[in-house]
């Protein structure tokens, strides 16, 4: 067992290296892809805002605040 280790561990540092390396290509084969979407996912998808913000409820909180610029509206 204890020789069994650091072969395992090469063998998966070599396919994480082949993967990022060759997974990115557009023609490169599933067991090559497979990783990438989920480590786009851990890596970059939490940053992702997943709301829009309600421009009415923080226009109708600056101005009551007092820190919003007043809108014009037009003369008729």
């Amino acid at each position: 067992m204890d020789d069994a280790f650091p072969i395992i561990v090469s063998v998966v540092t070599v396919y994480a290296v082949v993967c990022g390396s060759f997974g990115a290509d557009s023609g490169a084969p599933l067991w090559l892809r497979w990783p990438l979407p989920i480590w786009n996912f851990i890596a970059h998808d939490w940053r992702r805002s997943r709301s829009h913000p309600n421009h009415a409820k923080i226009e109708r909180l600056e101005r009551e605040l007092g820190i919003g610029t007043p809108r014009q509206e037009a003369d008729s």
